[in-house]
């Protein structure tokens, strides 16, 4: 919903909505909505602010990021995760996690 309010006052030029949209979207990024928050910030030039949010809740978080998506993570999201430097989670935890 706040992702097509932000679309539209962008449309019609409206500024003000469009930054006070853009403030509510970045702090209601949560452990829930992590990977769409990250596809949709890499989509749009607007929404780029959301991508180091996006990893830093990713990182600091990783166990409850990859418990609450196990089922629905995708060999890309799961690489680009792998990749990072500073993930929150035990190895052992991490490798269970991914041979559910």
């Amino acid at each position: 919903m706040a992702l097509e309010v932000f679309n539209l006052a962008k449309k019609y030029h409206v500024a003000f909505l469009e930054q006070r949209v853009l403030e509510h979207v970045l702090q209601a990024i949560s452990v829930s909505n992590v990977f769409h928050a990250l596809k949709v910030s890499t989509t749009m030039l607007e929404l780029t602010p959301m991508i180091p949010i996006c990893w830093k809740i990713i990182e600091d978080r990783t166990s409850e990021v990859l418990q609450y998506h196990v089922e629905s993570i995708d060999q890309h999201q799961l690489l680009r995760i792998l990749e990072r430097e500073q993930l929150n989670i035990e190895e052992v935890t991490l490798f269970q996690l991914i041979i559910k």
